[in-house]
C-alpha cells in the first residue's frame, strides 16, 4: 500500500479515533439496498462509497469495521454513526486536497490576463452617422478596426472628399458583405459613416498578427511619444514593443521607417533642416 493511499489515509484515522484498532486485518465494509456488504478494500472501493454517500437521497451510509485479527474469536465491530462523520470528515479534506492540488500553477506561474492596447481599435467603427475629424482620421480609424478584426479590405473609392471600402474576400466564393462609406460634410468639415454593413462571412473576427495595414505611417504614429522621449530607440525595440502591447508583428524595415517618421513628426524632417540652415 503506498504511502499516499486514500485507503491508508482512511485507516489512519479510524485508528486515531479507536485506540484498539492496532491490527493490519482490518475489515471495511458497508450496506447497500440489495447488497448488505460492500468490502473497502483499496481505493478505488472507497471513491465508489464516498460518491454513493454524495448521492442525492442518500443522507447516511452505515460502515462496519471488523477486527478480524482481533483474540476473540469472530470479528468485532465499531461504532457506525461514528465512522460515518469520519468518512464526510476524510471526503471534505481530501476534496480541498484535490482543489489545492488543481490550483498549483498560480504559485509556479503568477500569470495574469494581458489586455492589449489595440483593445480599444474594436469600437473605432460603430455605426452609421459616426463622426471623425477630417477623411485621414477616418483612414487611421479603419486600419486600425480591420487589424483588430483581422480582414482585409480594398478601397472602391479614395479621395480627399469621399472614401468607400469592402472585404477583399466580396468577390470570392464567401461573398462576404462588409462595406463602408462615408464622405466629408463641407459645412463642418467632418467626416461621417454614411452606409456601413458591419457583418462579414469570412470568419473575421480577431487579431491579426501580420496585416498589411499595419503601415510605417501607422507605426509612426503608434511610436511617436515614446521617440520624442528616446529619440535613439532601435527599430528592433519598436518591433518588440508592437508585438508586446499591441499584438501586431511589423518587419524590421517597416519599423525603421516608422521610426524616421515618428522623428520627422516630432523633430522636423532632417532635409527641410537642412534648408533652413543654409538659409539662416
Amino acid at each position: 500500500m503506498f504511502r499516499d493511499s486514500k485507503f491508508l489515509y482512511l485507516y489512519e484515522k479510524l485508528s486515531s479515533r479507536w485506540s484498539s484498532l492496532k491490527s493490519a486485518g482490518v475489515k471495511l465494509s458497508y450496506s447497500l439496498p440489495g447488497d448488505p456488504c460492500c468490502l473497502i478494500q483499496n481505493d478505488e472501493d472507497l471513491e465508489i462509497m464516498l460518491d454513493m454517500m454524495f448521492k442525492p437521497g442518500c443522507h447516511e451510509i452505515s460502515v462496519s469495521i471488523s477486527d478480524c485479527g482481533s483474540s476473540t474469536s469472530g470479528s468485532t465491530t465499531y461504532g457506525c454513526s461514528r465512522t460515518s462523520e469520519v468518512l464526510s470528515s476524510f471526503r471534505r479534506e481530501w476534496s480541498f486536497d484535490v482543489d489545492k492540488e488543481g490550483d498549483l500553477m498560480p504559485s509556479f506561474c503568477d500569470h495574469r490576463d494581458t489586455v492589449l492596447l489595440s483593445a480599444g481599435w474594436r469600437d473605432l467603427i460603430k455605426e452609421i452617422g459616426q463622426k471623425f475629424v477630417g477623411v485621414v482620421e477616418f483612414r487611421e480609424a479603419l486600419s486600425k478596426f480591420a487589424i483588430y478584426f483581422g480582414f482585409e479590405y480594398d478601397f472602391i473609392k479614395n479621395d480627399k472628399e469621399r472614401v468607400s471600402a469592402a472585404c477583399r474576400m466580396k468577390h470570392s466564393d464567401l461573398a462576404c458583405p462588409w462595406m463602408i462609406h462615408g464622405r466629408v460634410d463641407h459645412l463642418s468639415g467632418n467626416f461621417y459613416i454614411r452606409q456601413l454593413t458591419n457583418s462579414h462571412t469570412c470568419g473575421a473576427s480577431v487579431l491579426k498578427l501580420k496585416h498589411s495595414r499595419a503601415t510605417s505611417s501607422l507605426v509612426g504614429k503608434l511610436v511617436i511619444e515614446d521617440i520624442r522621449s528616446q529619440p535613439l530607440k532601435r527599430p528592433v525595440d519598436v518591433a518588440s514593443d508592437l508585438k508586446r502591447l499591441y499584438g501586431v508583428s511589423i518587419s524590421y524595415t517597416r519599423a525603421w521607417m516608422g521610426v524616421e517618421k515618428a522623428k520627422a513628426d516630432a523633430f522636423g524632417d532632417y532635409s527641410t533642416s537642412f534648408d533652413d540652415l543654409r538659409w539662416w
